[in-house]
């Protein structure tokens, strides 16, 4: 009874990927390999350094609708300043 429980089981199960996702082979995944680490070392050659605290002014003009984005602080001689979130897709987290 088990083993015929179990032939069920395995006949009634089709491998089956969500809508929108693929399996990777050989050559296909060589190129997409390639292709990721060309995206990940582009801005290692030619980096960009931007500041991370700007003046309140400047940030507010700049993103307008996007304020509630920004964390605003005083800085020693008591400037506004404020700091911008900025959200990075994950293939430049490393």
């Amino acid at each position: 009874m088990a083993a015929k429980d179990a032939n069920i089981a395995r006949s009634s199960v089709q491998p089956k990927t969500p809508k929108g996702t693929r399996d990777w082979f050989n050559s296909d995944l060589l190129l997409r390999d390639h292709i990721f680490l060309q995206h990940l070392q582009t801005p290692r050659r030619h980096p960009l350094d931007t500041p991370a605290i700007e003046l309140k002014a400047i940030l507010a003009e700049k993103y307008r609708e996007d304020a509630r984005l920004m964390y605003d602080h005083a800085d020693q001689g008591g400037a506004l300043c404020s700091l911008r979130l900025i959200s990075r897709s994950p293939l430049h987290a490393r």
